[in-house]
């Protein structure tokens, strides 16, 4: 009787491992649809991190571009080009840099030498150190030094008044123009 309590058991056990076959069969399908969509899951992120970066540099560019846009601002990054050339102890840069930065202050002007620029601003103590800077580069015997530091800060409490476009920003005629006829 324990061989027959035992044949009911065997019989159940291999009943059990059959279905699990049957079952293993379709197993590789589903592994493969799992795999095939955590592959298209990961496309999508890739994806949408390729067009977000996209939009951020984009943004960025339309940022740096309106901010470029105004004069100010340029002026602001001439002086800044001109400290780095002062940092590096490159007087030919400086010089370059100051002759940007008039251009740049002065557009109107046809800026092309630094004594230009001296005259321009019409400050003693920017004439003087202009002058220093071009004996520096120019005569190599000259004991005397241009401070550029006190050249940068003379030039940034200069007063420049900044030019405004002729046209508006967005490029649009005024809503109501003026009437000069009575």
């Amino acid at each position: 009787m324990a061989d027959s309590d035992q044949n009911p058991s065997a019989q159940q056990n291999s009943v059990d491992q059959q279905s699990l076959l049957d079952n293993a069969g379709p197993s590789w399908l589903i592994q493969l649809s799992l795999a095939l969509n955590a592959l298209l899951l990961t496309l999508v992120v890739a994806l949408l991190l390729k067009r977000s970066k996209q939009a951020d540099a984009d943004r960025a560019k339309s940022q740096l571009s309106s901010q470029s846009d105004n004069p100010r601002l340029k002026l602001k990054q001439r002086l800044k080009a001109i400290e780095i050339a002062a940092g590096k102890g490159d007087l030919a840069a400086v010089r370059e840099a100051i002759l940007v930065w008039g251009r740049g202050a002065f557009p109107n002007e046809k800026v092309k030498t630094v004594d230009e620029i001296a005259l321009l601003c019409a400050d003693v103590e920017l004439t003087e150190q202009l002058r220093l800077l071009d004996q520096s580069l120019y005569n190599r015997q000259s004991s005397e030094k241009a401070d550029l530091k006190l050249l940068i800060r003379r030039l940034k409490t200069l007063d420049i008044p900044v030019s405004e476009s002729k046209t508006s920003t967005n490029g649009l005629k005024p809503l109501y123009p003026t009437n000069n006829i009575g």
